[in-house]
C-alpha cells in the first residue's frame, strides 16, 4: 500500500444542510441550508500535526479505507490497540490497524494456564498486505521436533518492535526455534 501527500492548506466551505437524510425513502424535506460547515475546523483538531494521504491498494477494505480514498492523519493523537495508523514498515509508510499489543496484553501470565478473554481478537489485523505464502512440509519447531507438519510462511513479514519481541519471548519462557534445517528433498511451493 501507498501513501501520497495531499495539500490541505485551502479552507472549503461545504452547504450544511440541518435536515436528515431518511436511508430508504425519498424525504419530501425542505432544501434549506442553515449554514456552511468548514471542513477543516469540523475534522481536524490538531492544525498542526494533521496532514492527509491518499491510500494506494486495498489491504484496509475490512476498515473501508479503499484505493483512491483520502485519510486525514492527526499526529498529535497517541495510537492505542485497535486504531487505524500510519506506520512505517521497512522505511516506507502504510496504513495498518494497531493490533499486536492488543495480542501480547492477553498472554497468560504464568505457564500452562489459560486467560480468558474479555473480547475476541481480530489477528487478521496482523496480517500483511501481501497474503501470499510460501508452503513446505516440515517439522515442530520444538522437541520432540514431530514431522508431518505443514507449514505456511508469509512471503512478507510483518514488524514489530523490539519491546513486543521481548513481551513474547517472555511469555514463552523458552526458546520457540531452532537453527535453520537442510530441506532434504523437501519442496517449498509459491
Amino acid at each position: 500500500m501507498k501513501l501520497e501527500l495531499i495539500d490541505s492548506e485551502s479552507i472549503i466551505n461545504i452547504p450544511l444542510f440541518l435536515d436528515r437524510v431518511p436511508a430508504g425513502f425519498p424525504s419530501p424535506a425542505a432544501d434549506y441550508m442553515e449554514e456552511r460547515i468548514n471542513l477543516n475546523s469540523t475534522l481536524i483538531k490538531h492544525p498542526d500535526s494533521t496532514y492527509m494521504l491518499r491510500v494506494e491498494g486495498n489491504s484496509m477494505i475490512d476498515a473501508n479505507i479503499n484505493d483512491g480514498d483520502v485519510v486525514i492523519v492527526d499526529s498529535a493523537l497517541a495510537a492505542k490497540d485497535g486504531d487505524i495508523v500510519i506506520a512505517s514498515v521497512d522505511g516506507e509508510f502504510t496504513v495498518k490497524r494497531l493490533a499486536i499489543e492488543q495480542v501480547l496484553s492477553n498472554i497468560p501470565k504464568e505457564k500452562n494456564h489459560e486467560k480468558q478473554l474479555d473480547k475476541n481478537i481480530d489477528l487478521t489485523a496482523l496480517y500483511p498486505d501481501d497474503k501470499s505464502y510460501y508452503r513446505f512440509s516440515g517439522s515442530l519447531t520444538t522437541p520432540p521436533c514431530t514431522e508431518g507438519v505443514v507449514w505456511l510462511v508469509m512471503k512478507q513479514p510483518i514488524s514489530a518492535s523490539k519491546e513486543q519481541i521481548k513481551k513474547f519471548q517472555k511469555a514463552l519462557g523458552h526458546s520457540n526455534n531452532r537453527p535453520t534445517q537442510p530441506l532434504h528433498g523437501r519442496l517449498i511451493v509459491n
